[in-house]
C-alpha cells in the first residue's frame, strides 16, 4: 500500500474559557499549524509501530516520545471494535505534532489519525463518526470526559459551544458551526506557551480550582457573556483592532480574577503589550504553563515574537484555518 497521510488543524479558544462550563457560550477556531499522521505497512508481526516528531516554534523537526500512549490505544481499540480494524501486516504510524501547548494538539492528532485509519479501511466517515473517534482519544487524554470543543474546532473550523438548555452543569455540549471568522485587517494572532521551569497544571485541575469562584456567580457570568458578545462583533475584516485588543484584555482580567493567571502568563502578556500588541489574554484553561493569545499589528509581528523568544517563551503566529 502507498503511505496514507492525513492532517488536521489545531485550535484556539478566542473567548468563553471556564464560563462555558456554566452555560455561557465559548468561541473556538481552527488554526495552523497542523498535526499530521502518516500510515504505511512495514515488515513485522501484526500490530503498530509508532514514531513521533515535534515541530518547534521555530519550525525545527525533532524526534520525541509518545506521551499519551493510553489515549492512542483507546483510539485504536475504538477502530477495532467499531470498524473491525485488523491489519494484515505491521502498520507504522508516524505522528508530527507542534511542540507548543494550549492549542488542542491532542484533538488535532486524534483527528489526523482517525482520518488516516478511515482511509486505510476504505470508509468515508460521517461527521459524527469522525467526531466520536476523535473524542475517544480526547476523553482518555484529559482524564475523563472532554468537553468536545477542541474536537469540534479541529474538525469543523470556527464553532460556538454551549451547553444544552435545561441540562445540569455536566450536561451535553452543543456545537454550532460558524461562518468563517476573520481578524480585523492588518492584524495577526500570536500564541505563547508560557511553560518554562515549573510543572504544567492540567485542564481538569484548573476547572476544579475555578468552580467555587464561578459556579452560581451570576454577575461574573454576565460579564463573561458581555465580553463574548463584544469580541464576536469585532471578528471580521472591518473590526476595530484597538477595540478587540481592549476586549482581549478585559477577558483576561476576568480570567485572572478566577485564579487562572500566573507570573509567567503575566510576564508574557507584558512583553507582548510592551512590543506593540493591541491586547493579550489567556487561551484555554490557564494556570502554570498555560497559553496566551495576543492580537498584534502585522507590522509588529516579528518584533513581538522575537521579544517573547528572547525571554525563553515559545511563541508563533497562529493563522485562522
Amino acid at each position: 500500500m502507498k503511505t496514507i497521510t492525513a492532517s488536521s488543524p489545531c485550535k484556539l479558544i478566542i473567548t468563553g474559557e471556564h464560563a462555558v462550563v456554566y452555560g455561557n457560550p465559548a468561541l473556538a477556531v481552527a488554526i495552523e499549524p497542523r498535526c499530521t499522521a502518516s500510515l504505511r505497512e512495514v515488515k513485522g508481526l501484526t500490530g503498530f509501530t509508532v514514531r513521533t516528531f515535534e515541530i518547534t516554534a521555530t519550525g525545527k523537526k525533532v524526534k520525541s516520545e509518545l506521551r499519551a500512549i493510553n489515549a492512542l490505544n483507546a483510539l485504536l481499540d475504538h477502530f477495532k471494535t467499531k470498524y473491525h480494524l485488523q491489519p494484515r501486516t505491521r502498520l507504522e504510524l508516524t505522528l508530527t505534532i507542534p511542540q507548543i501547548k494550549g492549542i488542542g494538539s491532542s484533538a488535532s492528532i486524534a483527528a489526523a489519525i482517525s482520518k488516516a485509519l478511515f482511509t486505510y479501511l476504505k470508509i468515508k466517515p460521517t461527521p459524527t463518526q469522525l467526531f466520536n473517534a476523535t473524542q475517544t482519544l480526547e476523553n482518555v487524554a484529559h482524564g475523563g470526559k472532554a468537553s468536545g470543543i477542541d474536537a469540534a474546532a479541529v474538525l469543523y473550523g470556527a464553532v460556538r459551544a454551549e451547553k444544552r438548555k435545561g441540562r445540569k452543569e455536566n450536561g451535553r455540549m452543543e456545537f454550532s458551526k460558524l461562518k468563517r471568522i476573520s481578524l480585523p485587517t492588518g492584524c495577526a494572532l500570536v500564541v505563547v506557551d508560557t511553560k518554562r521551569a515549573k510543572p504544567r497544571r492540567g485542564t481538569g485541575e484548573m476547572v476544579k480550582l475555578v468552580a467555587p469562584r464561578l459556579a452560581g456567580n451570576k454577575k461574573m457570568l454576565e460579564q463573561f457573556q458581555m465580553v463574548y458578545k463584544e469580541i464576536s462583533k469585532q471578528l471580521n475584516k472591518k473590526g476595530d483592532p484597538h477595540r478587540l485588543g481592549t476586549l482581549f484584555n478585559a477577558n483576561h482580567t476576568l480570567l485572572a480574577i478566577l485564579g487562572t493567571s500566573t507570573d509567567g502568563i503575566e510576564l508574557a502578556r507584558s512583553i507582548a503589550l510592551e512590543n506593540g500588541a493591541y491586547g493579550a489574554k489567556i487561551t484555554g484553561a490557564g494556570g502554570e504553563g498555560g497559553a496566551i493569545v495576543a492580537l498584534v499589528p502585522a507590522n509588529r509581528l516579528a518584533k513581538v515574537i522575537s521579544a517573547l523568544r528572547k525571554n525563553k517563551f515559545k511563541a508563533f503566529r497562529a493563522q485562522v484555518a
